[in-house]
């Protein structure tokens, strides 16, 4: 009589472990999927000599989610310049109190006048990309500059041969904003408004992409950045906190002693260092995140 009982009960447990072997299996197979990297651009410090600083860049970086809410994360990071021109950044990853404490670190910079090289060293690999430092190329044009005292449409586009604007150009505008102090230090307001028209980038409705710059002549440098494009849905936020005016301490222009590997450009050696280091879950996963 025992038989059977045994032989229903083995024959549960193997029901049973079958089930559960088909469970893990589920229907959830496909190919590895890349993901999705996400890179936030910061102030450009230009390699001048005589005009030393040191400050924290406290980034505030705020995406529309599609429920309606926002998610934000941000950092603050150290950056500096001695008076030889030689510049060192930080970039660190995010995180919803990025700003009240520190986070990881992703890679640091190094821009030698002296030399025309940039670094971007990635500690975590004891790795080091090195390119030409092309630094004339962005001194003609420094983000945030002072520009017109009205507003102006944008001069002459690219376009035909002709000279005609293309149809999905966009169009530039600037205004003054006045002058103000920021950190004990004088700074010119303007804003930029580039507004992309319909079917630019398959945008239904002409879309406005604001920028509003405070500028420090003696720095060269935007002591306040603020950003809104519809094109990914985000605000983002550069405030120059704790400036100092004093000479930086020399150790920290000085490159790691880690692999060195060449590259062609600067933009490339940082592209490389930021997916070293990748900006995993952006503002809608806010946890402990992305870098710049």
């Amino acid at each position: 009589m025992r038989k059977p009982a045994l032989f229903v009960v083995f024959a549960f447990a193997a029901a049973s472990l079958l089930l559960n072997a088909q469970n893990s299996q589920s229907p959830q197979q496909h190919a590895r999927d890349g993901g999705t990297i996400e890179r936030v651009a910061g102030p450009f410090i230009p390699t001048i000599p005589g005009a030393p600083f040191s400050a924290y860049v406290v980034t505030e970086w705020t995406h529309l989610l599609p429920d309606g809410t926002v998610g934000t994360v941000k950092n603050r990071r150290f950056i500096a310049r001695d008076s030889a021109g030689h510049v060192y950044e930080e970039h660190r990853n995010f995180a919803p109190d990025g700003d009240q404490r520190p986070t990881r670190l992703g890679w640091t910079d190094y821009a030698d006048p002296q030399r025309h090289e940039y670094y971007a060293c990635v500690p975590g690999y004891h790795l080091c990309e090195v390119a030409p430092l092309r630094q004339a190329a962005f001194a003609a044009a420094i983000p945030g500059r002072p520009q017109q005292n009205t507003t102006t449409p944008s001069g002459p586009q690219r376009g035909s041969a002709n000279g005609a604007v293309p149809p999905t150009a966009p169009n530039v505008q600037t205004e003054s904003l006045g002058e103000r102090v920021m950190e004990s230090i004088n700074v010119n307001g303007s804003r930029e408004i580039t507004t992309f028209p319909k079917g630019a980038f398959g945008n239904q409705e002409p879309q406005p992409v604001i920028k509003e710059f405070w500028y420090s002549d003696r720095l060269q440098v935007n002591v306040l950045t603020k950003r809104f494009d519809p094109r990914v849905s985000a605000s983002q936020t550069f405030t120059l906190t704790d400036i100092s005016l004093s000479e930086p301490a020399p150790q920290l222009f000085l490159v790691p002693a880690y692999q060195m590997i060449q590259v062609p450009t600067a933009n490339a050696a940082a592209l490389s260092a930021s997916v070293m280091t990748p900006m995993q879950g952006a503002p809608q996963q806010p946890t402990n995140q992305p870098t710049r």
